[in-house]
């Protein structure tokens, strides 16, 4: 999953939504990011995620994660 946040805090800086997060900076501490209601840390792994917190869901379908800034409302991502 860090390369999940990584990902989407160069994405949100890009766009302004947030400002540059200096790579030695916890990814965690600037944004959240969860799946089925679950928050998830950055050492888990996607592979894990779609097999304990995605069940049920069909294998075709794409996994729905949700993040948002620390402190702010959630959005959507699939992955």
């Amino acid at each position: 999953m860090n390369k999940v946040y990584r990902y989407l805090i160069r994405k949100l800086a890009s766009e302004k939504a947030i400002e540059q997060v200096p790579d030695d900076q916890q990814a965690d501490s600037v944004i959240e990011i969860s799946c089925n209601g679950v928050l998830l840390n950055t050492f888990i792994q996607l592979k894990v995620v779609r097999e304990k917190y995605w069940q049920g869901k069909p294998a075709d379908e794409l996994l729905e994660l949700k993040y948002r800034k620390k402190n702010e409302v959630e959005e959507s991502i699939k992955l």
